[in-house]
């Protein structure tokens, strides 16, 4: 288990970006909820949008080291970016992680310290929890990308 809590998951669950409290007061803000019922990770993501681009990303809730980096992680990623790109982005991480280990269009070398979880497969849900809520919310008609 030791190599699964790399120092970057460390400090991403020790002192995660876009961490919030309390949820934002804005009606204008995208909602979604990443609820895992193995283990009880939770989180709700807060998605600032502005036609198609997320201008800001913010989570709220609790969750094991592996979530609440990887979620730390994504919001950092998708800030800026269009919803297309973000799609893309959550492809090849996916595609990272699950498949073969690289992702067909770009490594993403700060995501590289969770495929040690790949080692562990209890814990791919751990990894994959608001991934998947994100992927559910820009693709809601395909199971996955």
């Amino acid at each position: 288990m030791k190599d699964l809590y790399h120092p970057t998951i460390i400090r991403h669950s020790k002192s995660p970006s876009n961490f919030r409290e309390d949820p934002p007061d804005d009606r204008e803000v995208v909602t979604l909820e990443a609820y895992n019922p193995l283990c009880g990770d939770e989180f709700t993501l807060y998605l600032y949008m502005q036609g198609e681009l997320i201008e800001k990303v913010q989570f709220s809730g609790y969750g094991c080291a592996v979530s609440k980096a990887m979620t730390s992680l994504l919001t950092e990623r998708l800030e800026g970016k269009r919803i297309l790109e973000s799609k893309v982005l959550l492809s090849d991480l996916r595609k990272m992680l699950i498949d073969n280990g690289e992702s067909p269009r770009t490594l993403l070398d700060e995501f590289v310290p969770f495929m040690e979880v790949r080692n562990y497969p209890e814990r791919m849900t751990c990894v994959t929890l608001s991934i998947d809520a994100l992927v559910d919310y820009f693709e809601p008609n395909k199971d996955r990308l």
